[in-house]
C-alpha cells in the first residue's frame, strides 16, 4: 500500500501443532514423514514465528486413495469420505467431506452462501497455512442441517493421490 506498511497478516488462529510459521521449503528431518511412528519433524522455522513447537501429521494408513494438499502434499482426507462433489467453492468446484485431518479452523463467521446463511470456520493446512476451505459450525435452515460438522475442500486447492500399499510401513532412516 502507498503507506509503506505491509498489510495486516492473516487472522491467527489456535490449535495444536499450528501456525508455526514455518516456510514452504522447511526440511524434514530423520525421516521420510511416512514412518510407523508418523514422525515428520520440520526445521527451518520462521524467525517471526509468534509460537514454537512441532507439526504433528496423521496419516491415513488404512486409506488407498487419498486427498492431499496441492501445495505440500499433506494428507488431508481419504477418499471414501466424500459426501458430496456438488458444491461450490470460492475457487469453483468443491467437494463436502464427512471428515478431515491435518487442518486447522480458523475463527467462526457468518457468512452468505448459495443455499442460505451460515457459520462456517475457513479451514488451513497444518503443514503450509494454505486455506483449502470451510467447516460447516452451524446452519440455519432445517434442510441444510446435515452440513453441520462436515468439510468443504476446493478441488482447486487439493489433489487425488493413490497409496501405494508399503507406504504405510516404510522404515524410517532415523530408526523410530
Amino acid at each position: 500500500n502507498k503507506g509503506g506498511t505491509p498489510p495486516p497478516g492473516p487472522t491467527p488462529r489456535l490449535g495444536l501443532g499450528t501456525g508455526l510459521g514455518l516456510k514452504p521449503e522447511a526440511q524434514t528431518r530423520g525421516c521420510s514423514g511416512r514412518c510407523r511412528r508418523g514422525c515428520r519433524r520440520r526445521i527451518l522455522p520462521d524467525p517471526g514465528a509468534a509460537r514454537m513447537g512441532r507439526i504433528f501429521l496423521e496419516f491415513l494408513a488404512s486409506a488407498d486413495l487419498v486427498h492431499v494438499c496441492r501445495l505440500c502434499r499433506t494428507q488431508l482426507a481419504d477418499h471414501e469420505s466424500i459426501i458430496s462433489r456438488a458444491f461450490q467453492g470460492r475457487h469453483g468446484r468443491a467437494y463436502l467431506f464427512a471428515d478431515v485431518v491435518n487442518v486447522t479452523a480458523g475463527p467462526h463467521e457468518n457468512r452468505q452462501l448459495l443455499t442460505g446463511s451460515h457459520v462456517v470456520a475457513d479451514i488451513y493446512c497444518n503443514s503450509c497455512d494454505t486455506r483449502l476451505g470451510w467447516k460447516y459450525v452451524e446452519a440455519f435452515e432445517e434442510a441444510q442441517k446435515y452440513k453441520e460438522g462436515k468439510f468443504i475442500l476446493e478441488k482447486a486447492m487439493i489433489a487425488k493421490e493413490e497409496q501405494q500399499p508399503s507406504d504405510a510401513f516404510i522404515e524410517c532412516p532415523a530408526g523410530h
